[in-house]
């Protein structure tokens, strides 16, 4: 009887650890894609128009939202881009010949995070960006917009679920 007991039990641990890992939330097609390197030209003009803490002054005009939005597109082209920028400023040149860049924001509770790490999973059923921040210092009882921005391998990424993880310490 007992005997029994055991290969029952092994039974039910094989079957529950063979049914479960297939339930990791990723495709087994997918693939995690990088942020690729910028012109400094590029990069800074993201980082100068994207500051880290306040409001753009020319991408995501200002105004009040609720409390842990994101807001994310997908541009495609130089037209995209421009469509997107609300204010004349000039954008610098970029080819979207090999890469689709990816910005947005989200609303975080205080002005203390700045974007860290980033990676952008693509599937042929979704894409995720996975956001890992750090703080710049003091944490204040306020919430700000977190700009991220990414240049990332050509894909016909349509839609991204942001996923961003706030980490208190460096």
């Amino acid at each position: 009887m007992r005997l029994l007991r055991i290969v029952f039990y092994l039974f039910a641990a094989t079957l529950c650890l063979t049914t479960f890992s297939g339930c990791s939330g990723e495709d087994s097609s997918s693939e995690t894609l990088y942020p690729q390197k910028v012109s400094p030209e590029i990069t800074s003009f993201f980082e100068t128009h994207l500051p880290v803490s306040g409001n753009s002054d020319c991408f995501f005009k200002p105004f009040k939202k609720e409390t842990d939005t994101v807001e994310v597109h997908i541009v495609n082209s130089m037209a995209e881009l421009q469509q997107l920028c609300y204010a004349p400023v000039e954008l610098p040149q970029i080819d979207f010949s090999k890469s689709i860049l990816v910005i947005g924001w989200k609303e975080v509770p205080n002005l203390g995070y700045e974007v860290d790490t980033q990676k952008l999973l693509v599937s042929p059923t979704f894409a995720e960006l996975y956001i890992a921040t750090k703080p710049l210092g003091p944490c204040y009882p306020a919430f700000s917009h977190m700009f991220f921005w990414g240049f990332y391998p050509k894909t016909d990424v349509e839609k991204v679920k942001v996923h961003v993880k706030l980490n208190h310490q460096n």
